[in-house]
């Protein structure tokens, strides 16, 4: 869809450089919005930071994905379902992106904790909501 075209093209710009999580809802949209990511990485000749994260995926690749998010010196972001929304320590996250409604206030309310969790760092949520969710 060409909303999430327009979604992987600014979340491209504004999040190379540092850790994040997005919450893109279903495995598919995850895997969509990955893809759409790494082809963008690939076709600007720069070192890809966007992978995908959820139960479908083995244990090995989802450890490797939360290792990675735990070090600070390699920018990444993880486009999880809600695998990633508690329970699991990934080390320093700048924003969260949620795309799409979420499931609840509280599941937002969590997700959102998860960055800004360093004194004097705040906390950045991005939300996207394509056109016919509206």
């Amino acid at each position: 869809p060409v909303a999430l075209d327009f979604i992987a093209d600014h979340m491209f710009a504004t999040l190379r450089g540092a850790n994040n999580l997005v919450f893109a809802g279903s495995r598919r949209r995850v895997e969509a919005l990955a893809d759409r990511l790494r082809t963008r990485s690939e076709n600007g000749g720069v070192p890809n930071e966007f992978f995908p994260h959820h139960g479908s995926l083995s244990k090995e690749l989802r450890e490797e994905l939360e290792d990675r998010l735990k070090q600070s010196n390699l920018p990444t972001t993880a486009v999880a379902t809600t695998t990633l929304e508690l329970g699991i320590d990934i080390g320093s996250i700048k924003s969260v992106a949620q795309v799409g409604a979420p499931r609840s206030l509280a599941s937002l309310r969590q997700r959102l904790g998860r960055s800004g969790r360093r004194r004097g760092v705040p906390a950045i949520l991005r939300i996207y909501v394509r056109e016919r969710n509206l």
